[in-house]
Formats: C-alpha cells, structure tokens, sequence
C-alpha cells in the first residue's frame, strides 16, 4: 500500500476543493472540542490519582487499603499518563489543521495529519497490547480452571 503512495506522489499531487476544505475545518472544530474535553479529563484523573495515593480520599486504616489505595492511586495516574499522549496529539492536530487551512499553507496541513497519524498509531499500538494481555488472561483462567479441577 505504501509502495502504491509512492508512485502516486510522483505523479499529480491530489488538491482540496472548497468542499473538502470545509469538512476538514469541521474535523478540526471537532477535534478541538473533544481534545479540551480530553484535557479536562486528564486533570480530572490527575487530581484523583494524587487525592487517593496522598490518602485525602479514605479507604481504611488497615495496612492492606492503604497499599490497595496507593497501587489505585497508580493505576489512575498511569491511565492518565496514557491518556495524555494521544489527547495532545489531536490537539495539535486541531488546531494546525485549522491554521493550515486558514492560511493555506500545505505544510501545516501536512503536519496536522502527522499528528492525527501519531494519534491513531498510538492507539492502534495500545490495542494491540490490550488484545495480548486479554488473550494472556483467558488462557491463564483456561490453564487454572484445569489444574484446579
């Protein structure tokens, strides 16, 4: 597929129509919106993590909830330190596309979909390792459903 882009760009370049420019602005309104509703978020999670793993949120006295509320704290900032990488991304993405567009300069453009690309790779990656530790727990239930009956 990528061989076929190749040849594809020595050939004629591919030019935006009016319509097309006014879908991508759009994306990138949309985009814009969700990646500051992502930001939110983040910080949402950031100020949980560090309330619970700080203990201003009270799951026990007992030894054990404290080590279960700081390995929960953890777990919070990790899904949040996750979550961050791709929100920004799209956020660059949001807003190159709209300056590109605005200013009709091809290189943003082309940047902006450098981003949207890094999103979707990051994302794609992370699927993959979710898929593989899913499988690997399914078959670690199969191996301990056997050995225990």
């Amino acid at each position: 597929m990528e061989n076929q882009l190749e040849q594809q760009e020595q050939n004629t370049p591919m030019m935006l129509n009016n319509q097309m420019k006014k879908h991508l602005y759009e994306t990138a309104k949309w985009t814009n919106f969700l990646s500051l509703v992502g930001l939110v978020g983040i910080a949402i999670l950031m100020v949980l993590s560090i309330a619970i793993i700080g203990g201003f949120i009270s799951l026990g006295e007992e030894l054990s909830a404290q080590i279960s509320r700081a390995l929960i704290g953890v777990i919070y900032f990790l899904i949040t330190a996750l979550y961050a990488y791709p929100t920004i991304r799209l956020l660059q993405f949001s807003r190159n596309l709209k300056r590109g567009l605005l200013e009709n300069d091809e290189d943003i453009v082309t940047t902006s979909f450098q981003n949207l690309k890094s999103v979707f790779k990051f994302l794609g990656i992370l699927t993959l390792i979710l898929i593989c530790i899913y499988a690997f727990i399914f078959l670690m239930a199969i191996v301990s459903k056997a050995f225990l009956n």
